[in-house]
């Protein structure tokens, strides 16, 4: 086999050894003929075609497929990557969005079952339902009317209220059912503690107390009554029986020589006593109670021993309208001794009542009187009760004084009216203007003010 001839204008730069070649990776190829350095041209080349292949004096490279990538019309390249990339955008966009949706779903229903629960919590809380409120309600004296005044408005109850308020005596459950079927048992909440209530004939207003329950979730079950309907009439007579006749004195009196005669005697019986108004006193609910003259005190001794009377809610405006030192007669049931100091009774109504003794006039007039001599004025109403009518109120002074006048345009003299701290809520809706009547003690006179002091406003 003869030698190959050199190419024209050139020569042979080495002939095959039968070896085989290594194929080199095609990134490596391309890298190889770019570094590749051009051939210089010589002279009459001037103006040849690089791509002509011939007049190369170098080894024809040979076009490797991969090379037809780079052939294919424009449109073509890089095939289906584009929609891939899309496909995989629309779905992150899509479980972003989805997953957004859902969290904010599960917020949403989080706060409306947070909201939820805190209204049911509200729902549930009253704090007037406690065990001295319980306490307080006489059975065969007070009325639903009056146990909703003093616990808040109850509710009927229904056999699903049993196991809840009688969870720790599901026994007891039983004895109310009849009642709870007739729709004359009443419930009272407070959380999981509860008063329950049947009323006689009637749930009404004006129905009994039959028989009560004081259920707590811990402590100590109480209940008081008779939920018998015969049995009930029998021990607790419409008006309560007549009751022991006895003054204010006499019983204070009977306490403070010996409580244990005294108590059963008196105790948990209803009583008619007599006797005159020291004072009155207002409970933040609106209750009012009124202090008959007792035993005075010991010498050395700064305070006696009072007969404090609870008035019925229906009886209050009767009572408003007595003016101290006098007589009234109330019936209520005796609860005993508190503290020395108060012989109590409660849930009582007014019988009677004595002449006034405290002498009525008119804003007006006694303005004028006092214009006209106040020194005189002064020493005929000193220290004594007084009714003043056709009051106008000029202003307020704080939570317990107004001062009030007899026409707002006209007078230079005013009066200073005087409340006890826990009439507050005779004082909060008043405004310039109104007209009043005041029950209170003249005290004093200064600077064209009078005093009246330990008033209150009667309705």
């Amino acid at each position: 086999m003869g030698e190959l001839a050199p190419p024209r204008g050139g020569k042979i730069v080495g002939r095959p050894t039968g070896r085989p070649v290594a194929p080199v990776p095609a990134s490596d190829e391309r890298d190889e003929d770019e570094e590749r350095p051009a051939r210089r041209r010589g002279p009459g080349e001037e103006g040849r075609n690089d791509a002509d292949r011939g007049d190369d004096d170098r080894p024809v490279r040979r076009r490797r497929p991969r090379d037809d990538e780079y052939d294919q019309p424009e449109g073509k390249k890089g095939g289906k990557g584009p929609i891939i990339i899309v496909a995989i955008l629309c779905g992150t966009l899509l479980t972003c969005c989805g997953g957004v949706g859902y969290g904010g779903w599960w917020l949403y229903s989080k706060a409306k079952k947070a909201k939820d629960d805190i209204v049911e919590a509200v729902d549930k809380m009253n704090l007037r339902v406690n065990s001295f409120s319980y306490a307080d309600l006489e059975v065969g004296t007070v009325t639903r009317t009056e146990t909703d005044a003093k616990l808040g408005s109850g509710r009927v109850a229904t056999d699903a209220d049993l196991p809840k308020v009688f969870a720790t005596d599901p026994q007891r459950a039983d004895a109310w059912a009849d009642k709870v079927r007739q729709k004359r048992a009443v419930v009272w909440q407070n959380g999981d503690d509860y008063i329950i209530a049947a009323f006689h004939p009637t749930a009404d207003g004006n129905a009994r107390l039959q028989a009560k329950e004081w259920r707590p979730k811990s402590g100590a079950a109480l209940r008081e009554g008779e939920l018998n309907d015969f049995r009930f009439m029998q021990q607790y007579p419409p008006g309560g029986g007549p009751g022991v006749s006895v003054t204010a004195a006499e019983l204070a009196g009977a306490y403070k020589d010996n409580a244990t005669t005294a108590n059963e005697k008196y105790k948990n019986k209803n009583v008619l006593v007599e006797g005159k108004l020291d004072d009155l006193s207002f409970g933040f609910d609106g209750e009012v109670q009124a202090l008959l003259e007792g035993v005075p005190p010991a010498p050395g001794k700064a305070l006696g021993t009072l007969v404090r009377v609870v008035v019925s809610k229906s009886d209050v405006n009767k009572v408003l309208n007595v003016s101290r030192g006098q007589t009234l007669a109330l019936k209520g049931k005796c609860s005993g001794l508190t503290g020395d100091l108060f012989v109590d009774i409660l849930n009582a109504t007014v019988e009677s009542t004595g002449v006034d003794p405290a002498p009525t006039v008119s804003a007006a007039l006694l303005l004028a009187e006092y214009g006209r001599n106040n020194e005189a004025t002064d020493e005929k109403y000193k220290d004594k009760p007084i009714t003043i009518t056709n009051t106008v109120v000029e202003s307020k002074d704080g939570d317990q004084a107004v001062y009030v006048v007899g026409n707002l345009k006209k007078s230079t003299v005013r009066i200073k009216v005087t409340l006890p701290f826990d009439t507050r809520k005779q004082t909060a809706t008043l405004k310039a203007g109104d007209r009043v009547k005041i029950k209170g003690e003249y005290s004093s006179s200064s600077d064209n003010v009078i005093y009246i002091n330990r008033a209150w406003i009667v309705p």
